[in-house]
């Protein structure tokens, strides 16, 4: 039996035409998009096969295609090729279907949560268009999180947090538009190589979005949530989720809070894992994989043909 920890991809992993492949080979993932469609009120076939790309860069619409891709990619593994996950992480939003994965919810609730999560967030996004720049996010490459906290601490003002700890050498700075302008040339002069403008349309896991974490959490606690079956990362914690009474809370924070991904993939390093799979678009997590573990291999697994390879591997190891 192969150890696999699945990776599970948030905003920002999403393309046109993502998963087509595996909606024409298997029921199952028809199924799902049914399902998903009902639950979220849209056509998500239409969505996500012939939707352009600015449509699909709504943030409800990303993170409900993603959060289908990714269970799509989670059930034909499993169901298909007999190929599951012995631990589970999700960035941002994906820590959702990394929940799903580790048995604490339904398809149902989790495709709902994602829906509800992405509108609290674009409504209380929208009530900042106005406010020194409105809404923004910033790539910075060379620095890690430690570092850029500091210099946020140290010359930023107003808005401007460090959100994401995305590698060692890459943290996400959120807030608003103006303060993370005006920290470029701080950042630069601490050792920053680049500091990259995202196109986001709201300042994610800042406390500028307070107001939808509350709201957000009112859905949480509707739902029946199941104890664990497996390990999973919490990205407030930067640990693991101890358990699923506390999930509610986590969630609720992850929103006002960073994402500690580089702790997650380092916590994840004490389990006996084989390797990682990106279960999801893109190679996005792959590639930040690498920035922490170059012993354990992460294969990206959100295509079909990926998919197989990574069942002919698994084989081969039995």
């Amino acid at each position: 039996m192969v150890n696999a920890v699945f990776l599970y991809p948030g905003q920002g992993a999403q393309y046109p035409g993502m998963g087509q492949d595996l909606w024409h080979r298997y029921d199952l993932v028809k199924e799902l998009f049914t399902g998903a469609s009902e639950i979220c009120g849209q056509d998500m076939k239409r969505l996500l096969f012939e939707a352009d790309e600015t449509e699909l860069k709504q943030v409800v619409n990303t993170q409900t295609a993603i959060t289908l891709v990714n269970v799509s990619v989670r059930e034909v593994l499993r169901r298909e090729f007999g190929f599951s996950s012995s631990a589970a992480a999700g960035f941002s939003s994906g820590e959702l279907s990394a929940l799903f994965d580790a048995g604490c919810m339904d398809f149902e609730d989790l495709m709902m949560l994602v829906k509800r999560r992405a509108e609290e967030m674009v409504r209380c996004s929208s009530l900042l268009a106005d406010q020194h720049g409105g809404p923004a996010m910033a790539a910075v490459i060379g620095l890690n999180f430690a570092k850029v906290r500091e210099i946020v601490a140290e010359h930023g003002q107003g808005h401007v947090y460090a959100a994401n700890d995305n590698s060692p050498l890459q943290v996400a700075l959120s807030g608003l538009a103006d303060p993370i302008a005006a920290l470029k040339d701080h950042l630069i002069a601490g050792g920053a190589r680049r500091v990259i403008p995202l196109k986001v349309t709201g300042p994610f896991h800042t406390p500028l979005l307070q107001d939808a974490a509350d709201a957000f959490r009112e859905s949480l606690e509707s739902v029946n949530w199941k104890p664990f079956q497996k390990p999973c990362c919490a990205n407030v914690s930067g640990g693991f989720h101890e358990s699923s009474a506390a999930v509610p809370k986590l969630l609720t924070d992850q929103i006002v809070s960073p994402v500690r991904w580089v702790d997650n993939m380092e916590a994840l390093q004490g389990l006996p894992l084989d390797q990682a799979v990106e279960a999801g678009p893109g190679k996005v997590l792959a590639g930040l994989w690498k920035g922490v573990s170059r012993e354990i291999p992460c294969h990206p697994g959100g295509t079909l043909e990926q998919i197989e390879a990574l069942a002919a591997e698994a084989a081969l190891q039995v």
